[in-house]
Formats: structure tokens, C-alpha cells, sequence
């Protein structure tokens, strides 16, 4: 309240005949250039946190002031007369005395350091909290009026004008860039200069992927653009000294109208008549290479290239698939990136260097490049304890959903090459322990647990691993094979569950922006034992046949597959981007392919799934897709959307053919919940739905989830000083049952009925965002509960009603990373 009061009388912080920079415009310009030409500014205003209160200038000013400055003067000579002392008492010090004297030079050190501090305190905070405000600069603005006319002409609006002016308003100043560009020109024709008929012909075979074409707009930057596809075309087809200076362009606006004519020419090396090509001569590969080693090591051919090895640690028949560049070949850049980036997926090797030599003799037009790989490898086993410290959501089935403090220790075991096919395993026996929040309010929370202990093991193939044999340019692409295997136990005071799994998947990165992964089978097996009688009898009691048997012994298997679309995290962005996600998933193929097969009881009229060799086994087809859109909004705000839909039916393949073998419930592994940290974070996980259901104990919360999703989120993110962010977030959706049970009212979906039951959340948030990761403190409250059944669900109009409704029904959630 201080700092809005401190907002009407900024006169007093203003220097005489000095204005403070309040707004800028910029009105007249085409709209697609608008947010490109606000960057161009050599001045803005002081930041605002959304959009309206400058928040790092008033913390400037209320804490950059005289008597602050005093202060800190005065503790600067405080530390400047202690460092005296000890200078004068080292000087007086025995130079034999060699333990005072470290204790004495210690302390001048660290005091020094100190008095740092302190004098350069006010440069310091202006590189994190505060900002100085941003004074009226003519110079500045001028400086801006020339860099936007630039950028205008550059895109192609050659008979513009711009000017600014400026309008004072107390001590505040207010200007506007007025811009009235010309006609955009547009290109009429394009005219080539090739001289060398060799990269005349590459050219023009590649015509369908030029950049510029008659009839677009002039653009500077396409211009640009189409220099650098040009300059890798042809180093990617043997010029492996060509540069893009060579590419020049020049532009006839003679034509009248707004047309233009544009010449693109490529020019020849100084003194030569043509540009040389190069071909791979001799490929020399160094697995093992040390640097100034002057150990001889022996030299094998394989596959065309040269191993210079004392003891190859991965087999030339693995290593020779992860090299492209192959003698005889014309020179490729493509083919040297792609080896490098294979090579580094490896994890193998620490440095790679390709070198290329060049030989020229007695070749005028054509050249040879003799290559060499040194490859410096990591240690090839490691052992690397870890400690970590979490927060959990719990997300099992318990007869209460809490929030814990979680501490995990893992003994990790690493062998980077096993066996010399450049395959990584992995061995990571671990522990972890979590007490519920209450034991911050009170100590028998210590009595009350979670534990778990366990170990799995990762086989990592950083290739396809599949019968059949993978073109070069399947090899190129990232890709890899793993092999899982888990075995985790996990104790509470209620009960204990065992499981077992183990899954395969290969996953290929199909472009820079997308990625494919195939599960194509994974087995989980489950087993709990009571340590509760009365959790045992509680279960019992619900007569709810999936919760009875989650809680006996059962098994999951399931084929997955999943595709990503542009799956780059960003916390920023500059301009729109998408994040789409699309799974499906089918289980229990395979066991109801055996029960169907070697199985004539019929089931039990109660059973939600068969049994094969005694299991309970689930049948079941899932689907699920994530859309995620970015967009730049006032200036360094981003507002995130997603929206995420999924379905799950109690029917898998096998099903459709032995109807009899069919489940009545997704497994409560695979079905979906919604609340919590991540998801709609008025309500905690697993406490929202199914549908409009409310349970009257008020304490059953591992019923609430369901075989359909809908879930929708929106969040501003604004910067508020350096690492710390600000979001403003709305959230909606909620999940549903396929099948209705009848037991829980409004819990099944309808079309006629389900947007009625959308709950509604909102709040704001505070992210510490440290780049390598992000401490995330969300407060949000419901705005529409539809478990509400007296009166309107809409949660505003308690609030307006009721005093202490915000603290009562307040959802604090604490996560690392962004929530989407």
C-alpha cells in the first residue's frame, strides 16, 4: 500500500527540467512489424508488472536514499578501520608465528570482500531488484527513429517517413512514434549470376525449396535467409570452403510502381575460375585418444575406415554405424553434424574432434579431405550417490490424500559401454522416506510414515534395436532402445504394496521438433498386503469391486505409443510456439488372448475382470491428447493455455473377439484424476470428481477419478525481478465415469450434462526460477465446485457472503517446474 502511495508523488524523485519516461507508441506501422519495432527502441519505460505498476523503480527509489547511503558509507569505514587493525597487527606479527598470520590474513581477505560489497551494494541491486527510472534521453529517441526507419526499409517499404513526438504532463513524458510507410515493394523477377556452371546446375536443381519467389513481398531478412540455405546447399555438396560472402544480391527499383527486380549472384574465389570440390579421402578414427600420449597404438580397417587403438573399447562394428562421413563420398556438412551429434548421444565420449586436412596437389577443380576422429572417453564406470529432498503428492490409493516432505537416497551404479556395444547400464538400488506436512504442527506426525526401498535397473541402447536393417538416414536420426526392470516396495501404516515391472520402448526424435516413442509391451505386477485391520475392513466395506481389488494381487500389461510435436520447454518465448502430445495405450491383450484360450469358467457376476493363472487381469484401450500454446503478450508477458482431453474404455483388442474376457473397469492404475499441483490446483489430487459426486463421509478420496478427462488451464507469467516470476492462472475441468455407477450420483458422463459439472479454480503464483530448474508456490481457490448441491455451485457468491472464506478454502501448492 506504501509503494501506491508512494505512485502519486514520483515529482520529488525527478531531477529539475528532467522527465520521466512514462509511455511510448508507435502508431502508423504495418501490424506485423509492430512488436519487431518496439524492440528497436533505444528507450523504453520502466518495467511494469502487468502491464500497469512499476514495481522495480518504486523499490529503487524508496530504498536508493540518503540515509540508505549513509548507512552504508558508514558501515564501508566501520570495515575499512577493521581491516587496518589486522593490517597493523599482521605487520607486528612474528613471521615464524605462520598460524596468526593465515588467521590474520584470513580475516583481511574475507573483510575485503566485505567492504566490496558494501561499496558496490547500490551497482549490485541494479543487476537484480531495482531499476532507476528511465529519464527523458532526446538522443536516444532520435537514435530510435533512425532504427526504425532502417528496419522499415529493410522490409521493403523504401518511401517512409518517421517522427516522433513528445508531450510533458508534470514531470512525466509521453511519445509517439508516428510512422507512415510507403508502399511495400514486392519482387517482380529474379535474375542469377553463376558463374561456375558445377554450382549453376546445384542450384537450379534445387529451385522448389528457394526462399524467394516473384510476387513476395521484398523482405531484407529473406533475403538474408535464402543467402545462408544457399551457402549449406552447397556445403553440403562438396564446397568445403565456401562462404556465404560469396552470395551477393542486388536489388532494381527501377521498374516504377512498387515492383523490384533482384539479382542473386554468386561470385568465384579471387584469382580461380571456379569454386573447388572435395571428396573424403582417408577416414582415421581414435577411440581412445589422450592428448601429448606418446604411447604407439595399433591401426585396423573396418568398414572403409581406418582405427588407430590400442584396446577398442566399443566394437568398430558399433562405432563405424554412428560415422557418416565415408571415403569416396562428395564432402557433406550435414554428414560431419550428424556424426557428431551420434557420437555425443553415445554418453560415452567426453570430447570429439573431426579434423579435416586438405590435399590439393595436381587437382585444380577438385580436392581431397583426408579426415581424423579423436574421441576422448569418459571413465567407463561410475558409482554416484545422490541425496534428494521433495515435496509428494500422494497419488496411490489411501484412505487420505496428503501432501508429504520426502527425502530419497539412491546408490547409482553406471557402466557407459557394457560389453563394448556402446550401451549403458544402469543399477539404482534406493530408499526414500515421507512425513506428512502435519509434523510442522505437530511431533506424532512422526509416527505416521511412508517408506519406500527398492532397485531397477536401465539397459540403454542409444540406437533402434530392431530385426531389421536401418537405412543411413534412419541412423542419423536420435534415437534409442531401453530396457527397464523395477522391483519397489512401498510401506505405509495401512497397508504394503509390491510391484514389479518391466517395459521395453524405443523412442526416435523424427525431426527437430518431433518424436515418436513405442512401448511395445510393458508388465507391471502387483501385490499388497494389510497392515491395517481396519483400512482391511474399510475396503471391504466400500463394496466397490475395483477398489477390492486394487488391493489384491493384479496385473497390468499394455502396448503404448506416443507422439510429441515441438516439445522444447520454454519459460519465455518471443513468439508463438505449440506443444501437442498423443498417446494411445491397450492392455491386457495377452492375458486375455491366454485366459480366452485355456479358460472355460465363466466369471464372477461381481468381478470387474477375469483371472488368468489366478491374477486378476485388466482389459482396457486408452487415449489421451495434450495441446500446449505459448504466446508473447505485453511486451515480456506470456500467457500459457492448454487443454488436455483423454478416454479410456474397459475394452481391449482381445475383447472384440472373446467378449467374454472383457473388464467392466479401467485398471486404477490407468485411470484419470485431476487436482493438485500440475492440474486444477484449487482442489488437491484425486479430491475432484467424478462428475458432480459428492461423497458424503468427506473422507473417501481414492474414488475420485474416472475413465474421461477434460481439463482446460490459462496462465499469465510476467517477470517481477530477475528470478522472480509471477503468474495469475485460471483452471477448469473435471473427470467422469464411462460406465455410470449408480452408487455415486453424477459421477457418469453425458453430453447433455457434463459442462455442467466443469469445476473452476484460479489464483496467482510465485516461481523462483533458477534456469536449471523452477520452485514453484501456487495459492488458488475454487470459484465453481460442482459437488455443490444447494444452490448455485459457483464458490463467488460464499465468498461475497462470508468473511474468513479465502483462508478456509485456500489450495497451496508447492512444485518444482512449471505446471505446463
Amino acid at each position: 500500500m506504501a509503494l501506491l502511495v508512494q505512485g502519486c508523488n514520483i515529482s520529488k524523485y525527478i531531477p529539475p527540467k528532467k522527465y520521466l519516461l512514462e509511455k511510448v507508441s508507435i502508431k502508423g506501422a504495418p501490424g506485423e512489424e509492430q512488436e519487431e519495432l518496439y524492440s528497436l527502441l533505444r528507450q523504453a519505460p520502466n518495467t511494469k508488472i502487468l502491464g500497469f505498476y512499476k514495481f522495480n523503480m518504486w523499490y529503487c527509489l524508496l530504498v536508493d536514499t540518503q540515509k540508505k547511503r549513509n548507512k552504508w558509507k558508514r558501515k564501508v569505514d566501520k570495515l575499512t578501520k577493521e581491516r587496518d587493525g589486522y593490517e597493523a597487527k599482521l605487520a607486528q606479527t612474528d613471521s615464524a608465528d605462520t598460524r596468526e598470520r593465515t588467521r590474520l590474513e584470513n580475516k583481511i581477505t574475507r573483510t575485503n570482500v566485505e567492504i566490496d560489497n558494501w561499496v558496490n551494494r547500490e551497482e549490485n541491486r541494479k543487476k537484480t531488484v531495482w531499476e532507476d527510472p528511465v529519464l527523458l534521453d532526446s538522443t536516444l529517441l532520435a537514435s530510435s527513429n533512425v532504427q526504425i526507419k532502417a528496419y522499415l526499409f529493410n522490409k521493403g517499404y523504401y518511401y517512409d517517413t518517421v517522427n516522433f513526438k513528445v508531450k510533458i504532463h508534470g514531470v512525466k513524458a509521453y511519445v509517439t512514434f508516428n510512422v507512415k510507410p510507403g508502399n511495400a515493394f514486392y519482387i517482380h523477377k529474379i535474375d542469377y549470376y553463376i558463374f561456375d556452371k558445377r554450382i549453376a546446375d546445384i542450384v537450379a536443381n534445387d529451385s522448389a525449396n528457394r526462399l524467394l519467389k516473384p510476387g513476395q513481398k521484398y523482405d531484407g531478412e529473406k533475403i538474408n535467409s535464402e543467402r545462408t540455405r544457399l551457402t549449406i546447399l552447397l556445403r553440403n555438396n562438396g564446397y568445403y570452403n565456401f562462404r556465404r560472402d560469396y552470395i551477393y544480391f542486388e536489388v532494381d527499383t527501377s521498374l516504377g510502381g512498387n515492383l523490384v527486380n533482384v539479382g542473386l549472384g554468386i561470385g568465384n574465389p579471387t584469382s580461380r575460375s571456379r569454386h573447388r570440390m572435395y571428396k573424403i579421402g582417408a577416414v582415421f578414427v581414435e577411440p581412445e585418444y589422450v592428448q601429448n600420449e606418446k604411447e604407439i597404438k595399433d591401426t585396423m580397417s573396418y568398414n572403409g575406415l581406418y582405427f588407430i587403438s590400442k584396446e577398442l573399447r566399443i566394437k568398430p562394428s558399433v562405432l563405424s554405424d554412428y560415422i557418416f562421413i565415408h571415403p569416396g563420398s562428395i564432402y557433406s556438412a550435414d554428414d560431419y553434424q550428424s556424426t557428431i551429434n551420434r557420437l555425443s548421444q553415445l554418453g560415452t565420449y567426453k570430447f570429439i574432434d573431426i579434423q579435416y586436412i586438405t590435399d590439393t596437389t595436381s587437382k585444380p577443380d577438385t580436392g581431397i579431405l583426408n579426415v581424423v576422429i579423436k574421441l576422448t572417453p569418459y571413465t567407463k564406470q561410475a558409482i554416484t550417490p545422490g541425496i534428494e529432498f521433495n515435496t509428494v503428492e500422494e497419488s496411490q490409493a489411501q484412505i487420505a490424500t496428503t501432501r508429504s516432505l520426502g527425502s530419497a537416497i539412491s546408490l547409482p551404479y553406471l557402466d557407459k559401454n557394457l560389453a563394448g556395444g556402446a550401451m549403458s547400464l544402469q543399477v539404482k538400488p534406493y530408499g526414500s522416506i515421507e512425513l506428512p506436512f502435519s509434523v510442522l504442527q505437530h511431533f506424532n506426525a512422526l509416527d505416521t510414515p511412508t517408506y519406500q526401498y527398492g532397485i531397477t535397473a536401465s539397459l540403454i541402447a542409444p540406437r533402434l534395436l530392431v530385426p531389421w536393417h536401418l537405412s543411413e538416414e534412419a541412423r542419423k536420426r536420435v534415437g534409442q532402445t531401453s530396457f527397464n526392470v523395477g522391483y519397489i516396495v512401498e510401506n505405509n501404516v495401512q497397508f504394503q504394496r509390491n510391484t514389479l515391472s518391466a517395459n521395453m520402448t524405443w523412442q526416435e526424435k523424427l525431426s527437430s521438433n518431433q518424436t515418436l516413442s513405442i512401448t511395445p509391451i510393458e508388465v507391471s505386477l502387483v501385490k499388497t498386503a494389510y497392515l491395517s485391520r481396519s483400512f482391511d475392513s474399510s475396503i471391504v466395506a466400500t463394496h466397490n469391486p475395483l477398489l477390492i481389488d486394487l488391493f489384491d494381487q493384479h496385473l497390468v500389461t499394455d502396448f503404448r505409443i506416443a507422439y510429441f510435436i515441438n516439445q522444447q520447454p520454454l519459460t519465455t518465448v518471443k513468439e508463438s510456439y505449440w506443444y501437442i502430445r498423443f498417446s494411445a495405450e491397450t492392455g491386457g491383450n495377452v492375458p486375455g488372448l491366454i485366459d480366452a484360450l485355456t479358460s472355460n469358467k465363466p466369471r464372477d457376476s461381481g468381478a470387474v475382470t477375469n483371472k488368468v493363472f489366478g491374477i486378476n487381469y485388466y482389459q482396457y484401450s486408452k487415449f489421451e491428447a495434450d495441446g500446449q500454446y505459448y504466446i508473447p503478450v505485453l511486451r515480456n508477458n506470456n500467457l500459457a493455455m492448454r487443454l488436455i482431453t483423454g478416454i479410456g474404455a474397459p475394452q481391449a483388442i482381445t475383447g472384440i473377439f472373446f467378449p467374454n474376457t472383457r473388464s467392466t473397469e479401467l485398471p486404477f492404475e490407468r485411470q484419470f484424476y485431476v487436482g493438485g499441483a500440475n492440474s486444477i490446483r484449487a482442489w488437491k489430487l484425486r479430491t475432484l470428481g467424478p462428475g458432480s459426486y459428492l461423497d458424503p463421509t468427506g473422507n473417501t478420496y481414492y474414488d475420485k477419478s474416472g475413465d474421461i478427462k477434460l481439463e482446460a488451464n490459462a496462465e499469465l507469467r510476467f517477470p517481477i525481478y530477475k528470478i522472480l516470476k509471477g503468474a495469475l492462472f485460471v483452471d477448469a475441468g473435471n473427470v467422469w465415469l464411462f460406465n455410470n455407477d449408480t452408487s455415486r450420483k453424477g459421477s457418469g458422463f453425458y453430453f447433455n450434462k457434463f459442462y455442467k459439472q466443469i469445476a473452476v479454480g484460479t489464483g496467482f503464483g510465485l516461481r523462483f526460477d533458477f534456469n536449471y530448474f523452477v520452485v514453484r508456490f501456487d495459492f488458488a481457490v475454487p470459484l465453481r465446485d460442482p459437488s455443490i448441491q444447494t444452490g448455485s455451485e459457483w464458490e463467488v457468491d460464499e465468498l461475497l457472503r462470508q468473511s474468513g472464506w479465502i483462508p478456509r478454502n485456500l489450495q497451496i501448492n508447492l512444485g518444482i517446474g512449471y505446471p505446463f
